[in-house]
């Protein structure tokens, strides 16, 4: 994913909203908010690609942030949190309720925190109705996949969204369905990669959808093959949630790189992996950190001289 500055700056911004998850007084309401937001981005982005409407990245960011007010609500709001969600839970009216309790609806707040902030022209377009035709109905498409894998995958939601997947995409339902799956299994691996569990769990991920069982042999054999590469995956992630928790502590360089080392060597299932240092003088690599077969005798005996007119020679 190739991103520029504008895009970055509104990812960071999501990210400081996953890491106040703890200190909001709804943090369920956010969780569930920020579930929402990663299915709906993830569907969209990967719908982008498959259509070639509109740039992936761009599209990521802006579904992403669509429903910005409300995140920001339920992580920064006063005691109006409580009431707001008394009141949608009695009316099941959730912009009715804002405009009772708040006085206007958050999808106000999302368009003046994208003025505010700058969040990029496309976000602003979306909001004010003047997206392209191709741009608004993929970022749509998000969102109502987001709102069916919540309502549940067999609901008549998840149903009506699958039919407008075969439209867009011109794919039959099966590949559709396979689709949505295989999306909203990648919004649940992101969020566990940017650090929030919680927001994991809230995606719920079937193994199989209900009725393919018995005619998709070739996706269930797909699926054993493949579990090496998820278990290979859910390593990665854990190393790096392993490294996040550890430099609160100041670990020391050397701790780092060891468990830098051990994410790639077991998340890629190398054969081996070899960390090695130049040496003061600028004439040799000496081995300093080695994983996997033979460890202890690489580490002993591997040392590369370079002279300066070899490639090495000229770092």
């Amino acid at each position: 994913m190739v991103m520029g500055f504008d895009q970055v700056s509104s990812l960071a911004l999501s990210m400081a909203l996953i890491d106040n998850l703890s200190a909001g007084k709804q943090r369920d309401q956010l969780v569930n908010e920020m579930a929402f937001a990663f299915i709906a981005a993830i569907q969209a982005q990967e719908l982008s690609k498959l259509t070639k409407n509109g740039i992936p990245e761009d599209i990521f960011v802006t579904t992403l942030l669509v429903n910005l007010g409300s995140m920001a609500f339920w992580a920064f709001g006063d005691d109006k949190c409580e009431t707001l969600l008394s009141r949608i839970n009695e009316t099941n009216n959730s912009v009715q309720s804002e405009i009772d309790i708040l006085g206007f609806p958050l999808s106000q707040l999302t368009q003046a925190l994208c003025q505010s902030w700058s969040l990029g022209s496309l976000l602003d377009d979306y909001l004010h109705e003047r997206s392209t035709i191709e741009n608004k109905q993929i970022i749509d498409l998000g969102l109502e996949l987001a709102n069916a894998v919540i309502s549940g995958w067999e609901s008549e939601a998840m149903e009506n969204a699958i039919n407008h997947v075969t439209n867009v995409c011109d794919v039959d339902s099966d590949t559709a369905k396979q689709l949505v799956l295989n999306h909203t299994s990648k919004a649940k691996e992101l969020t566990l990669l940017y650090g929030s569990s919680q927001v994991s769990d809230a995606i719920v991920v079937p193994s199989v959808l209900v009725g393919e069982e018995d005619n998709d042999e070739n996706s269930k054999s797909e699926l054993v093959s493949e579990q090496g590469d998820e278990a290979h995956t859910d390593f990665l992630m854990k190393v790096m949630q392993e490294m996040t928790a550890s430099l609160q502590e100041k670990p020391t360089v050397s701790l780092i790189i060891e468990m830098a080392l051990e994410g790639m060597y077991r998340g890629l299932n190398m054969d081996r992996a070899i960390f090695t240092l130049i040496n003061p003088d600028r004439k040799s690599l000496n081995c300093k950190f080695v994983l996997g077969e033979m460890s202890d005798q690489h580490e002993q005996a591997l040392k590369l001289s370079f002279s300066g007119d070899d490639a090495l020679g000229m770092l």
